[in-house]
């Protein structure tokens, strides 16, 4: 391996023209200036970027709170909510209606849901023993 290292000359085979690195410089000079300066929209939109951020953040925002307004019940649909839902006794449930017309009423209803032996008028005695309230029946059955 020896041999063949020094079969090759010890001068160095490549040639630079003479002054070439003194002109150097001033050609790469020359070069850079006679290109003209572009300004890319790339640029342009890396720094726009946090402000195109908040604001669609800010769209969001805006679009989740409307949403949520639209979607959730008015002031109207509470208090119709917090009337139907009075825990009084039963006396003061019914007072001012014909209780003849609602035992009927429910007498139909369990009848025809087949409680066998067991009296109509006796079944709505307990429920309203419980405090089970007429609409509480209906939904049931």
């Amino acid at each position: 391996m020896m041999s063949e290292l020094e079969k090759i000359p010890k001068e160095n085979p490549f040639r630079v023209p003479e002054g070439y690195f003194e002109e150097l410089t001033g050609r790469i000079m020359q070069a850079a200036s006679n290109k003209p300066r572009v300004k890319t929209v790339e640029k342009k939109l890396f720094r726009l970027r946090p402000w195109m951020a908040a604001a669609a953040g800010l769209a969001i925002i805006t679009a989740l709170s409307i949403t949520f307004i639209l979607v959730s019940p008015g002031k109207d649909q509470t208090d119709i909510y917090r009337d139907l839902s009075f825990n009084g006794t039963v006396e003061e449930i019914f007072s001012g209606m014909d209780l003849s017309a609602i035992e009927e009423e429910v007498a139909g209803i369990i009848s025809t849901t087949g409680f066998i032996g067991v009296e109509n008028s006796d079944i709505i005695e307990y429920l309203m023993m419980q405090n089970i309230s007429i609409l509480d029946i209906y939904e049931y059955f």
